[in-house]
């Protein structure tokens, strides 16, 4: 997935509705207003990767997908240090919705954000999958 790569994400444990995700801090994840802290916008977009790559270790149907219906972050720190981590668990899968949990932790493991984020489960449309990974022809005819 390009935009894990591009923000410089890494999954370093996957398993059955829980997911470990590490950030190596660089300077343009950093806040604005002179701080060193981690921006928020980041923890956010870390929070919903971190919890919808775990809610869908929890699929058993083939070509199925999701989308976020909602994310309450709570930031309850700022997130300092070279590296932080994300750790996300499944509260709750349905047959359409999921619920995950999400913290992220700073170096010392003190909890900087936490975060409950909900998705819509549904399946895929059928062959769209080339068009949103970039492939496919994707013109108006």
């Amino acid at each position: 997935m390009p935009y894990i790569r591009w923000a410089g994400l890494r999954f370093t444990e996957v398993g059955s509705g829980y997911s470990r995700m590490e950030l190596s801090v660089a300077p343009h994840h950093r806040g604005g207003g002179g701080t060193a802290a981690v921006n928020g916008g980041i923890l956010a977009y870390m929070v919903d990767i971190s919890a919808g790559l775990t809610l869908m270790t929890t699929w058993t149907e083939a070509d199925w997908s999701q989308v976020t219906i909602n994310m309450h972050v709570q930031y309850l720190k700022p997130a300092y240090g070279d590296v932080i981590v994300a750790e996300s668990r499944v509260l709750d899968r349905g047959r359409t919705i999921g619920t995950v949990e999400t913290e992220i932790r700073g170096p010392a493991g003190e909890v900087c954000t936490k975060a409950i984020s909900t998705y819509r489960i549904f399946p895929r449309p059928v062959g769209t999958a080339d068009q949103r990974l970039g492939g496919g022809d994707t013109s108006a005819s």
